[in-house]
Formats: C-alpha cells, sequence, structure tokens
C-alpha cells in the first residue's frame, strides 16, 4: 500500500511510462502491438542460425526490439512522443519546433514532422489518424489547448 498523498500535492501524470509537463493532456495515444513480429524473428531466427548467421541476426533483432522500436506514439497539447518498450523516449518534440512535415510512401510508409534542422521525427503506424491530427493541430495552438484528452495507457506493458 503507498503512503497517503501529501495535501496540496498532484500526483505525476504519466503516459507509458513517460512523465507529462504540468497542464499537459494527452490528445492522441496509439500502443503499437509488437509482440507477434517479436515471436515470429525467434521462431524462423532458430533455424536459420545454420543458413549464413542470419538467425543470429534476427534472433539479435527480437531481443533489442523494446529498445530500438516505437512501442506507443502519443501527441499532447505542447509535444508530439514516440517512446519505446521500455518506457522511454525515443523522440519528443515540442509543437514550437514543427519546421514542417513528411510524408514517406512505397516499401515502407511514414508520416511525421521536422524541425528547423531538418531531423525527421516520423511514425510508422496508425497514420491515417496521425497525418490527420498533426496536420490539424500543427496549424493552431488554439486548436491544442481546446481538443479533449484522449484515454491513454500510463503503464508500460
Amino acid at each position: 500500500m503507498s503512503p497517503p498523498e501529501p495535501l496540496g500535492q498532484a500526483l505525476a501524470r504519466v503516459v507509458y511510462g513517460v512523465p507529462l509537463d504540468a497542464g499537459e493532456r494527452v490528445l492522441y495515444f496509439k500502443a503499437n502491438a509488437r509482440l507477434g513480429r517479436r515471436i515470429f524473428w525467434v521462431i524462423l531466427g532458430i533455424p536459420m542460425i545454420l543458413m549464413f548467421g542470419l538467425g543470429l541476426y534476427l534472433i539479435y533483432s527480437a531481443i533489442t526490439d523494446r529498445k530500438s522500436s516505437i512501442y506507443a506514439q502519443a501527441l499532447t497539447n505542447r509535444r508530439l512522443l514516440a517512446i519505446n518498450g521500455r518506457g522511454a523516449v525515443r523522440f519528443s518534440v515540442r509543437w514550437d519546433e514543427v519546421a514542417g512535415m513528411n510524408k514517406v510512401t512505397g516499401k515502407s510508409n511514414e508520416f511525421g514532422v521536422r524541425n528547423a534542422a531538418g531531423a525527421r521525427f516520423m511514425y510508422e503506424q496508425d497514420l491515417v489518424n496521425v497525418e490527420r491530427l498533426i496536420t490539424q493541430f500543427v496549424q493552431s495552438a488554439q486548436l491544442r489547448e481546446q481538443a479533449p484528452e484522449v484515454p491513454f495507457q500510463s503503464d508500460v506493458t
């Protein structure tokens, strides 16, 4: 049982293990299911160990996936977030740092933003909603502040 909260202090709000700033609200949240992909890499990797070491690479990819891939994506009224499978931030871009939008179609589909330095911050899942919301929110801080908060996951699964 946790100790009682001191008077006048609110609990810190967290989205998928990442603390939110005071007054920050989650406007979009999507947890990406990657467990099936990791299991497939291990199952495929075991028989391929004898074939050119490709199996070792697949098993290594399955083991490091939680650290290197985006497991949750969120848009808040203050920033765009991509979070890995351990609850660490892969990227965090404040809305006022967004200098443009990028869309990649073809072999892989991605949508995201770039900053003034040209660095790209791309999402790979639920692109229809991500593109619609980023396009809508990047133009108006007032829309971001007026948008309702959506349900989101606090802890990392």
